[in-house]
């Protein structure tokens, strides 16, 4: 009986110590498994602290490859008892951004102590269109009219639908055309070519910067969106140098005295 409840006694104590000591619940999942280059990707991370003591100066490294912007490291300071930390990570990528699949793997360490979680894996796809423009006249003058000319592919092997190209032109400038193109579908390897024509405000001056956006639905329903600007020069009304303001006013005033004198 004796030795039973000595046993007993144990069983408590170690429970007793075990709820003061640390334990933790961490998880992270890709709110997006796959994303096409150019795209960014979201990865969420949630840390709980399920023990009976605060933590502090939590290290969560994820570890991502070197395509996608190395590894990045996030210190929590404390996290009180029963509390939650999340945090969402950007993964950015680009049209550089090798296609493939990506591992991604995440380390915690606190109290001494390191611990590796399972892997993620993102998929990184080729993006499924391409846009391609040029102005008609590579320069122009304030007042003039110019066009720009958008050319739109499908590269994908598969339908895309619901195609919205729009231009948003810099303050100022004028169309008399309809800024948005529609298409319900667009086939696969098909090519669309549109051209935008506008006018430059006859006080513009310098570099200005047109909007191109592509938005569509690929062939899950997923929506996606691609934006370009392409940048034209448009020269000012000339104007009077400081020698042509200063004959200017010289002829003025002979002219005045001229007057002057025929007055008398």
């Amino acid at each position: 009986m004796r030795k039973s409840l000595r046993m007993l006694g144990l069983i408590i104590s170690f429970s007793l110590i075990m709820s003061m000591g640390y334990s933790v619940t961490f998880k992270t999942t890709l709110q997006q498994s796959k994303v096409f280059a150019t795209e960014d990707a979201n990865l969420g991370l949630v840390l709980k602290n399920d023990g009976a003591r605060s933590l502090s100066d939590v290290l969560i490294s994820v570890n991502l490859p070197q395509a996608l912007g190395g590894q990045r490291n996030y210190t929590v300071k404390s996290i009180p008892a029963g509390s939650t930390y999340d945090r969402t990570v950007q993964i950015v990528t680009n049209d550089n951004t090798p296609i493939g699949n990506y591992t991604i793997n995440s380390t915690l360490r606190y109290g001494g102590e390191t611990i590796e979680y399972p892997n993620v894996v993102l998929e990184i796809a080729e993006f499924p269109l391409t846009i391609a423009y040029q102005f008609r006249k590579d320069s122009m003058k304030a007042g003039e009219e110019n066009a720009l000319v958008i050319n739109v592919k499908n590269t994908a092997d598969q339908e895309l639908t619901n195609l919205d190209v729009s231009l948003d032109y810099p303050g100022g400038f004028i169309t008399n055309m309809s800024r948005d193109l529609f298409f319900s579908r667009m086939d696969p390897r098909l090519e669309l070519r549109q051209e935008f024509v506008f006018l430059a405000p006859a006080d513009a001056n310098g570099d200005y910067h047109i909007g191109i956006t592509v938005a569509f639905k690929d062939w899950d329903g997923k929506s996606h969106s691609l934006t370009r600007y392409a940048k034209i020069y448009v020269a000012g009304s000339p104007g009077l140098s400081w020698l042509e303001t200063l004959i200017t006013i010289i002829i003025i005033i002979l002219i005045g005295l001229i007057l002057l004198g025929y007055a008398k």
